[in-house]
């Protein structure tokens, strides 16, 4: 038996982006890091940035796997509400922008 696939549909699962809402990076081993779980996000182009409730940006990055340590030059942020930025594009090539709020906690 043969069988034969010729310009047959390809698809892909849909993406999602989850965004926990608070950390606390007080070295206890749990909820130290900051970041976004992804699913089906492509590397490029994607964008992850964190601001202070004032504008002021404290972290940055285009790594999917990068996460924000609660730190500014080397200092510890505040325990504060902070705000979040998140662009990217799935693999099926949808654009995606998330804002919202997270809670440093101390």
């Amino acid at each position: 038996d043969t069988m034969l696939k010729r310009n047959y549909i390809g698809t892909f699962k849909e993406g999602y982006v989850y965004v926990p809402n608070a950390f606390s990076p007080n070295n206890n081993g749990r909820n130290e890091g900051f970041k976004p779980s992804t699913f089906n996000v492509k590397a490029t182009g994607y964008s992850f940035k964190v601001f202070t409730r004032w504008g002021e940006l404290v972290f940055e990055t285009n790594d999917l796997d990068a996460e924000w340590d609660g730190t500014y030059k080397g200092e510890q942020c505040t325990q504060d509400v902070y705000v979040f930025k998140i662009d990217g594009q799935y693999i099926n090539n949808d654009q995606f922008t998330f804002r919202g709020t997270l809670s440093l906690l101390r």
